[in-house]
């Protein structure tokens, strides 16, 4: 059966602060149906599930503005990376500061290596 695209949207994000910039990665979509979205200096969550939408964390202009966001597998903990080069760990479920560093960005990387393997083509042994 041939895809058939809707005529009309079914819902409309109203983003006025998304930069248009190539290489920041302002969207994403969490395992737990959730859409994260950075505007500026403020990550905000959109539940697809309930409609709802609540504002994460809002940064202080001398770190800010938020350049990248990105969901952990598990749904629940989001890596906000930010202008000044910090990246922060938030468990969303209580809107949480875990942590911020670059030796943050390190040891999560390595927990996601050791939980999710590594990639086919890399040598691993």
């Amino acid at each position: 059966m041939p895809w058939q695209l809707a005529q009309s949207s079914e819902r409309t994000l109203d983003a006025p602060d998304l930069a248009d910039d190539y290489y920041l990665n302002l969207l994403d979509w969490g395992s737990s149906n959730v859409l994260s979205i950075a505007l500026g200096s403020t990550v905000y969550l959109w539940d697809a599930s309930s409609g709802s939408t609540s504002e994460l964390v809002t940064v202080d202009d001398d770190y800010g503005p938020v350049t990248s966001v990105s969901w952990a597998p598990d749904g629940r903990h989001i890596a906000v990376g930010l202008n000044s080069s910090d990246v922060q760990l938030w468990d969303t479920t209580s809107n949480r500061l875990v942590g911020t560093s670059w030796a943050l960005l390190i040891m999560c990387s390595y927990l996601w290596f050791v939980l999710y393997g590594c990639a086919e083509d890399a040598h691993c042994d």
